[in-house]
Parts: C-alpha cells; structure tokens; sequence
C-alpha cells in the first residue's frame, strides 16, 4: 500500500477506522471481476477488486454492492460516483483500505414487523 493511505488517517497508529463517505471514481469490468478505484478523501485513488460469483445470491458482496443503489448487473457504471463505507486498517507500515460491504447492506435493508411477520423493509 502507498504512503498516500497513510495521509488520510488522523493519526498514524495501529487500529481500524470507518470511512464513510469514500466514492466510486472509476469501475472497470473484467472476467471474473470487477475493479472499483476508490478516491479517498486526501483525493488519493486506490482500486479494489470484487468478484464476479459464479451463482448470484444475496451472499455475493457484488451482487450487495448493486443492491444497495438499486442497480442491475448490466449497470456496473452506475456505480460511478456513489459513496462507499469502508475501513481503513492501519498497522505498523502497512495499511489497508477495504469496503465494507455488511454495513452496506446493513443500511440498505432492516428487518420490520409486518402483519404478515418478519419481513425486509427497504430504506431509501
């Protein structure tokens, strides 16, 4: 990882931090997945890969990813722009820099009591 990581951390010690408003700035599709470069915010760019699942499902952090913005596989650059949580963990001369797909998708859907039972209730 570049030293340009380290710059967006308050402070240079080990631990995790979220990220909350980190954008999309680029997509890039390939075979078997698909390359998110993600503008930090001391506008610095790092690329992130998720795969492409063999069989789409909920568990698929791609398949999440989209869900979130309600896009549809063919959209990929609809992505373009959106903001992405992620976590930054800094150790000691390594840093990483991940998107956090379970609080993504944590934030796009909740479970609501329906008159029916438990069910998913969309949030927009």
């Amino acid at each position: 990882m570049s030293k340009s990581i380290d710059r967006i951390t308050s402070q240079n010690v080990p631990g995790e931090r979220a990220l909350e408003r980190v954008r999309i700035a680029a997509v890039e599709e390939r075979d078997h997945s698909v390359d998110l470069v993600l503008e930090v915010p001391s506008c610095e760019r790092v690329t992130r890969s998720v795969q492409k699942p063999p069989v789409w499902g909920s568990n698929c952090a791609l398949a999440t990813l989209l869900e979130a913005f309600d896009l549809e596989r063919e959209n990929l650059q609809g992505l373009l722009g959106k903001r992405v949580p992620c976590t930054l963990t800094a150790g000691e001369g390594l840093e990483s820099l991940e998107l956090d797909i379970a609080s993504l998708a944590e934030a796009h859907t909740t479970t609501a009591v329906t008159p029916r039972g438990f069910g998913d209730l969309e949030l927009s």
